[in-house]
């Protein structure tokens, strides 16, 4: 017996439900990834000079805490500096896109004006986005450029599977 056309499209319609849900769930793993990186190159002592150069980070005076909680989010890093203004640091995953990544610009901003609101806010607040490689050197620039035209301090990473590689190289696991 042969299935009906409405039992069909349920079926079709399920399997695009759960093919959106996997793929959701597989995107969000890139930023967990690009943040686990970030946190091992800290842990090595690599950051001052690579990640953080424009935000004036320095490992032995500044605290960064993850996932720091804001009434209306949570920011990927928040980097507490000894004169006691902080940086805000939204992450985004260059594989999902020139798009996905332009959109951590306004996230960032959104983050720092919560965090800025809250009492015994730091009177400053930079605003920066680290991003990993989406591959085309025409994006990178560009989200360079809107970066800096709103605000924001770019943090290009370069690609994720280099940064992978070095860690295996080391013998570290993320």
């Amino acid at each position: 017996m042969e299935p009906s056309k409405r039992t069909v499209a349920f079926w079709h319609e399920q399997q695009e439900r759960s093919r959106q849900l996997w793929l959701a769930w597989y995107r969000s793993l890139g930023e967990a990834r690009l943040m686990c990186l970030v946190r091992s190159e800290l842990a090595a002592g690599k950051y001052a000079d690579s990640v953080f150069p424009d935000v004036g980070f320095n490992p032995m005076t500044d605290a960064v805490r993850f996932e720091y909680r804001i009434p209306h989010g949570r920011i990927d890093a928040a980097i507490f500096h000894l004169d006691g203004s902080m940086t805000v640091v939204e992450a985004k995953d260059g594989a999902q896109g020139v798009m996905h990544v332009l959109g951590g610009i306004g996230q960032a901003t959104m983050y720092a004006l919560d965090a800025g609101m809250q009492p015994g806010a730091p009177r400053v607040i930079r605003k920066g986005l680290l991003w990993s490689s989406t591959g085309n050197m025409e994006h990178e620039t560009l989200i360079d450029g809107a970066c800096r035209d709103a605000g924001v301090v770019p943090m290009p990473y370069g690609p994720m599977n280099s940064h992978m590689a070095l860690l295996h190289v080391r013998g570290e696991k993320v």
